[in-house]
């Protein structure tokens, strides 16, 4: 029998992988900021929209948080977006941010929703590549 709404709740392991795949299959990034080490959990998704061609979609990595911002986003768009991750810092509201970046050569047009979470001092960002929109 298909599993229920009860059993797979009861199953976090098995919920946080299918979370992994949808996300991985919307090609949708998701990226969780540790604002004290400045380190960047990205999962595979992420990492492709920023340029990591042997990424694994369904793979999380520890990347440079710098190095992500500096080497992807134009110049004219990284104060922005810093910014917006102070402000989710500092409000502890969701905060909507739209930046271009220059991915293997190509400007892409990405847009970051980023919300901090104080239990746990990390700030998620989702993000999603919306050029063709």
């Amino acid at each position: 029998p298909p599993p229920t709404l009860l059993s797979m709740s009861s199953e976090p392991r098995s919920r946080d992988a299918r979370v992994e795949q949808t996300l991985a299959a919307s090609e949708i990034g998701v990226l969780e900021w540790h604002p004290e080490t400045r380190q960047l959990l990205a999962n595979g998704a992420a990492r492709q929209l920023f340029g990591d061609t042997r990424a694994d979609p369904e793979d999380r990595q520890y990347v440079e948080f710098t190095r992500v911002v500096e080497t992807a986003i134009v110049p004219v768009d990284r104060d922005g977006f810093h910014r917006a991750l102070q402000e989710s810092l500092s409000s502890g509201r969701p905060v909507r941010h739209g930046f271009q970046a220059r991915i293997r050569g190509r400007d892409r047009r990405l847009v970051a929703r980023c919300l901090y979470h104080a239990d746990a001092g990390t700030v998620i960002c989702i993000v999603a590549d919306v050029t063709s929109r």
